[in-house]
This record gives C-alpha cells, structure tokens and sequence, in this order.
C-alpha cells in the first residue's frame, strides 16, 4: 500500500539470489498475531544506522498494534548473542520493548505481517516526509549545547578502523577555527545524539 503506482526505481538495481533448494515454507511453523517487519538486522554499528532501522518507524507511525518486530538477521548475528548496547537504546527511541523482538534463524510463517517502506536506503537520500516523521516518532535526549560546532575523530581508532595518518594536524587547525573535538568510540549512543541534535555544523572525516 505504501507505493500504489510501480515499484520505486531504488529497489530495481536488486540482483536476488537464493539458495537451491529452496526451503519448505509450507511447513514452517505459523505464528498467529499481527507483526511488523523490521527488515534487515545487522549487529554492526554502521549497518544497523544505515540499513537496519529505516523499518521501524511504522512501530508508533501507522496506528496498528503489533505483538512484535520481526527481524531478518545477516549470518554476523549468533542467535544467542547478546544484543550491542546501541540497539537496544535505538530500539527503547523507536518505543520498541526488547522481549518483542524476534529474529528469524528458520523458517516461519505469519498470520499477519506489515512489511513497510524503507524510509532511506544506503546510498541514497530520505524519501519525502521521513525525516519528519521520526521528529514524531522518535524519543531522543535533550540537545546538549547550543550552536556547536563538532568534528567525529577517528584518531583514537587502531589502524584496521579507519584512522588516517596527519590527523592530529587536522584536528589542531579545527580546533583553532572553533570545533570541538570528540571521539564518538568514547562516548554512549545517548551522549552522542544528545551532542548532535545541539549541533549546527558536524565534520566527519
């Protein structure tokens, strides 16, 4: 219902490919209920942010009352694990309880699953209206700061995570045109928004 008119040209560059045999659906276990698919689950904190969470805004936006979020998660996610820190505060923002959440390791039918647009793919911009409808459906901290200026430095990261050579440089010039410094890996996820949100300019190398 969400694209009455075509498929969204986003979703044609998609090569599926799936395993053969294809498993039996028509035995797997039916789940009666109403339930939202959450997509993708990644427990990798740039893919949650970029791929995994743009779902979840149908858990307050779209009125229904859903017994739970189901989740498609990539093979990095062990069934046991626990859970990073980072999701279960993303998903306390979105309203979402933890012990609502279900991850599909096997097969499983739904007796009533909403699958609901993407509100941002990776590689491309928002659609029209998501970023305000998070401003309704988010519960985020209290802007910390007012008119910050900020730069996310990646100089306390080891080698293999993205650090770069001279940045020390770069962050004593920026530091002596008025940005602060911070080291997002030091900091917890509501710290971090809560600097963001009070932000009018933010670096990201």
């Amino acid at each position: 219902f969400q694209f009455p008119v075509g498929t969204p040209s986003r979703f044609l560059d998609f090569n599926w490919q799936f395993e053969s045999p294809l498993p039996d659906f028509h035995v797997a276990p039916l789940q009666s209920g109403n339930f939202l698919y959450g997509g993708l689950f990644d427990p990798h904190f740039g893919h949650f942010m970029v791929e995994c969470i743009h779902r979840l805004w149908a858990w307050r936006h779209t009125g229904g009352t859903y017994d739970g979020l189901v989740f498609a998660p990539t093979p990095r996610h062990r069934p046991k694990a626990l859970l990073p820190g980072f999701v279960m505060q993303t998903l306390a923002w979105f309203g979402i309880p933890l012990e609502r959440v279900i991850f599909l390791n096997e097969p499983r039918r739904f007796a009533c699953l909403h699958v609901p647009e993407v509100g941002k793919h990776r590689g491309r911009g928002p659609s029209p209206g998501y970023l305000a409808m998070l401003a309704k459906v988010l519960d985020l901290p209290e802007p910390h700061g007012h008119g910050d200026r900020l730069y996310l430095s990646r100089r306390r990261l080891p080698w293999n995570n993205g650090r770069f050579l001279a940045e020390a440089g770069l962050e004593y010039w920026l530091s002596s045109h008025g940005f602060e410094i911070l080291y997002p890996e030091t900091m917890t996820l509501a710290e971090q928004v809560a600097r963001y949100q009070g932000a009018v300019e933010i670096l990201i190398a």
